[in-house]
């Protein structure tokens, strides 16, 4: 935006030199040489400058909580240290002035003072064509801002609408570990509620933060061959309330007995073992020597942020104590979450009652990204403005410099319509 602008500077200033022509010539008939006429226009360059800068302060004032809002910041102008940005604003006032104002310094002192007072100065072919070669970088930098948007904003509603492999509506997460012993009581009175399809009992999440621990395994006793997985230990409720779908085999049940030294992975892990489409009944063992046997494989899942690939994984079935993810079915959500707290705060628990929604955390994942694509929509847009500003004045300046080209031909052309329409 700060390029932009000084090329707008540059065009309009070397634009309306024609203007000063006749200052130059006057100036330089009477001794100023051209390193003083320079000094002069540079000189002028940076005050409009600080003056520039001066306006931007107040509009900064004014417009920091709107982008602290946006952007999530908590800059506070009292809280800078003006020892440091003061004398910063000042060089950088002074450089942006220097260089916007250089060529034009240079090209208005460098009129012939003779040809300018004899009014045979004619506008510089070289000059149009660096205005003409500026105007068109202009744009240039616009269209790729214009281009990064679209995919910065395409890109957040790819987020938005991907299919992560499990549904992330409708689902309310808990922390039950504060119950204690209380716990499995607060479990059984949620699965007594009609509104509440599934309950869960896992700190595992795809969303926000969760449980994650690093899983070491290696396949078939091949002990060369070791896998880093995640693992997720979960219960039977598990894949059900987050709407998960198997590709093979079965979930975790609680009427077969030896499911605690079962495992169902994910397709990305059956890929990494060599498995792909045969790993059921296949054996796992990690470094404790423990052995699982494969009993399912789960579709690919988003568990990560989407920035990452999907890696391999491995559910094992716990019941340990964490969380509770509600698969809920109600139109009268603060109802039934008044009635979860009340339920809650009938044990005994210094910790008050809390909870989060999977869709929610999921956004929350994302925040930073829809941040930067507001930001950037803003500033590119700004940017954007202040080409096609810069445009505009060239375009009027230009059109002023040509009224007695337009003049004659508008006045004989009207004069020729009048005296047709007298004759007849």
């Amino acid at each position: 935006m700060l390029l932009i602008a000084t090329i707008n500077f540059i065009n309009l200033s070397t634009a309306s030199g024609f203007k000063r022509c006749k200052e130059v010539g006057v100036r330089k008939v009477l001794g100023a040489d051209k390193q003083n006429l320079m000094r002069q226009f540079m000189l002028e360059g940076v005050l409009l400058t600080y003056i520039a800068l001066g306006i931007a302060l107040g509009i900064v004032l004014l417009a920091l909580p709107l982008f602290n809002q946006i952007s999530g910041k908590e800059i506070e102008i009292q809280k800078l240290d003006a020892f440091k940005i003061i004398p910063f604003l000042l060089t950088f006032g002074l450089v942006v002035g220097l260089f916007s104002s250089s060529y034009p310094a240079l090209y208005l002192s460098s009129f012939n003072p003779l040809r300018v007072l004899k009014g045979k100065i004619s506008r510089s072919t070289k000059g149009l064509n660096l205005r003409s070669g500026l105007v068109v970088f202009q744009f240039i930098i616009s269209v790729g801002l214009i281009f990064e948007t679209v995919v910065v904003v395409q890109q957040l509603d790819y987020m938005r609408h991907i299919k992560l492999g499990y549904n992330k509506d409708n689902v309310l997460i808990i922390p039950s570990w504060p119950l204690g012993k209380n716990e499995k009581t607060y479990y059984n009175l949620l699965m007594q509620d009609s509104r509440i399809k599934h309950v869960s009992h896992s700190s595992y999440l795809p969303a926000g933060e969760s449980n994650n621990n690093n899983f070491f395994i290696y396949p078939d006793d091949n002990t060369d061959q070791w896998v880093k997985t995640i693992r997720y230990d979960i219960d039977e409720e598990y894949i059900p309330v987050m709407g998960m779908q198997l590709k093979e085999g079965r979930n975790f049940a609680k009427t077969f007995g030896n499911d605690s030294l079962s495992v169902i992975i994910n397709e990305t892990a059956a890929k990494d073992l060599g498995w792909n489409d045969h790993s059921l009944g296949k054996i796992l063992t990690n470094k404790d020597n423990k052995s699982y046997r494969v009993i399912g494989v789960v579709k690919d899942f988003h568990f990560r942020s989407l920035h990452e690939q999907i890696s391999p994984l491995v559910m094992v079935l716990s019941d340990q104590a964490g969380s509770l993810i509600l698969k809920i079915q109600t139109a009268d959500m603060d109802k039934l979450i008044q009635k979860l707290a009340s339920l809650y705060r009938s044990f005994p628990t210094d910790i008050p009652f809390s909870y989060s929604f999977l869709d929610d955390r999921y956004a929350q994942t994302y925040q930073a990204e829809v941040k930067t694509g507001k930001l950037l929509s803003i500033f590119a847009g700004l940017t954007i403005f202040v080409a096609c500003l810069g445009l505009f004045g060239l375009a009027i300046f230009t059109a002023n410099q040509r009224r007695k080209e337009i003049g004659p031909k508008s006045y004989w052309g009207y004069s020729f319509r009048y005296h047709t329409h007298a004759f007849h």
